[in-house]
């Protein structure tokens, strides 16, 4: 490995775990140049490896990559262990991300570090009892409803996930969008059961855009779940 670290670009193909595939991501700290990273996980049908996914993204998010701008992860359904609602990367180049699955708490600490992003997509993962731990939260509070650092170098943002009882994407989405005033593509798509009917107003939508003066295509899909 010690004949690699001045590698700017490293793409990464998973199709089977191994413990010495997983020791390169434990180790990115060490390609100190390193200024893209691809992640592809290609699960063979009805074949999943949460495990050593979740090891996987536990990895990563534990490096210092100072000069990382590219990180893009296709294919991981798992999430990194969050001790007490962090986790101890530092990415302070980040411009583009990609990441299939975030917890919220996760999403919100890339947000608020990488204030210089200028693309955001992922889908954003939340539990039931996950806006409860918000407000109780002061760390997660202050991520959440701070404006400072705005995001003004954001100009893409592609966002999915699944709002449940509770007003999640509400509270997240009207503090969140106001941060991006130079925003030019937002693409939404949540599955809503409950809670939804307000992503449905029009006044709601023209409160939470009023900074942007500069978006140009704007996408909302909304799914209903009807049942239980």
């Amino acid at each position: 490995m010690d004949k690699f670290k001045q590698v700017q670009h490293l793409t990464l193909v998973y199709r089977v775990f191994t413990k010495e595939e997983l020791t390169i991501v434990n180790h990115l700290s060490s390609f100190s140049a390193l200024t893209s990273l691809h992640i592809n996980i290609i699960n063979r049908e009805y074949e999943y490896h949460d495990e050593e996914e979740k090891t996987l993204m536990d990895y990563l998010f534990r490096q210092n990559c100072p000069f990382l701008q590219r990180l893009y992860i296709y294919g991981c359904r798992s999430e990194p262990e969050i001790m007490n609602n962090v986790c101890m990367f530092y990415f302070p180049s980040l411009l583009y991300i990609h990441v299939d699955k975030l917890h919220f708490s996760l999403a919100l600490q890339l947000l608020n570090q990488c204030c210089q992003l200028r693309s955001f997509s992922a889908e954003i993962d939340h539990k039931e009892t996950d806006y409860s731990a918000i407000t109780a939260s002061p760390i997660l509070l202050s991520l959440l409803v701070s404006s400072a650092p705005a995001l003004t170098a954001l100009t893409k943002l592609d966002l999915r996930g699944l709002t449940k009882c509770n007003p999640f994407w509400v509270e997240f989405l009207e503090h969140l969008l106001p941060c991006c005033p130079h925003l030019r593509k937002c693409h939404l798509k949540i599955r809503c059961k409950g809670f939804g009917q307000k992503l449905l107003e029009p006044d709601w939508w023209g409160h939470v855009f009023s900074s942007n003066k500069e978006l140009r295509k704007f996408s909302l899909h909304l799914q209903w779940m009807t049942r239980k």
